[in-house]
């Protein structure tokens, strides 16, 4: 495995996958805690290229986004409202007393090497009522459903040993003191290619998903070997081989209470 937590290289590419799909309901459920809790300062953690700090600028006082990438960072600088941003790791929030009334990380929290450790220093960072809410991927779902994970075993194993189970997440929370709620599937995500068409395809690229980045250049071209001789055994048939994809990504929110 080499090191896929460089995002600098991949900062200008970024944004691809969310032209390929949104994410609406992740949207939806940011926008509708915001709504639901009266957040007016937010702080997203590994905010990336700031596509959460756009959604949500609009509906709050002032929100800041936070990543160690000076490169996602610096694509972050092109979203309007009133965002703030700030260089730092989540090992180590650069922040004290209770700011946010919402604390929130998509798609991140398997990249940060302390994941505990996060959910108890940012819940001394809610006020009263505020909640910190965590978003991404549901590993076990996405086992035999995904061609990542079909072409590509090695992710398995590297997802596995990254994405805390979602029950352990919660336990965390509770721990640290928040009033947990039941963990939600808020983004179901289909795809289908067809025969050559999955070659092309932005997800399977050496640098289209964080598992396929973690790859050394020999698993990678394993899979896309792999990937291959599928497409050209089903051609020998006179078909087209079909590839589908079905992803969850689940919610968890814990509050504060009082």
């Amino acid at each position: 495995m080499s090191d896929p937590n460089d995002y600098n290289t991949v900062s200008a590419t970024f944004d691809r996958r969310y032209e390929i799909n949104p994410l609406s309901g992740v949207e939806e459920e940011l926008r509708n805690l915001v709504a639901e809790i009266g957040a007016r300062r937010v702080l997203e953690v590994g905010c990336g290229t700031g596509r959460w700090l756009k959604t949500l600028a609009p509906h709050v006082e002032w929100i800041v986004g936070l990543d160690s990438s000076s490169g996602m960072l610096g694509r972050a600088l092109d979203r309007p409202g009133p965002i703030k941003l700030v260089r730092g790791s989540a090992d180590s929030l650069p922040f004290s007393g209770s700011l946010f009334d919402l604390l929130f990380v998509v798609n991140a929290l398997h990249h940060f090497s302390d994941k505990r450790g996060f959910i108890e220093r940012a819940r001394h960072l809610l006020r009263p009522g505020g909640a910190l809410a965590a978003i991404g991927l549901d590993v076990p779902s996405a086992i035999g459903r995904w061609v990542i994970y079909d072409y590509f075993p090695a992710a398995i194993e590297y997802d596995q040993s990254r994405f805390p189970p979602w029950e352990e997440v919660r336990s965390w929370m509770g721990a640290a003191g928040l009033a947990v709620r039941p963990l939600r599937t808020v983004e179901r995500i289909r795809s289908e290619r067809r025969g050559r068409a999955i070659l092309d395809d932005h997800f399977i690229q050496r640098h289209g998903t964080s598992q396929l980045m973690s790859l050394t250049d020999a698993q990678y071209q394993a899979g896309i070997d792999r990937i291959q001789s599928a497409i050209a055994e089903a051609e020998a048939r006179g078909e087209e081989a079909l590839f589908r994809s079905e992803l969850q990504l689940k919610m968890a929110v814990g509050r504060v209470q009082g």
